[in-house]
């Protein structure tokens, strides 16, 4: 199992030497489970979760108009193999 995040103040990057409303953050979540009943049969399964939340950087010029853009991700994904 392998479990990260992260919380930052200039999350993307932005593109003024000040950061101006660049804030996020991110976690991430992956398990790996494998059952072998014999020698003939196994069992694997993944699984995979991950969600983000972060603003989009402003200029000095969209910061002065007061624009405040915002994005939220959510991810799922599992993989069941049976041999």
């Amino acid at each position: 199992m392998a479990l990260d995040g992260v919380d930052s103040k200039r999350f993307l990057d932005a593109p003024e030497f000040r950061p101006f409303h660049a804030k996020g953050n991110a976690e991430n979540l992956f398990d790996r489970v494998d059952w072998r009943a014999n020698d003939a049969t196994s069992v694997h399964l993944n699984v995979s979760a991950g969600r983000s939340w972060f603003q989009a950087p402003n200029t000095y010029d969209l910061q002065a108009a007061g624009q405040d853009e915002r994005q939220h991700m959510i991810s799922f994904v599992d993989r069941f193999r049976f041999s």
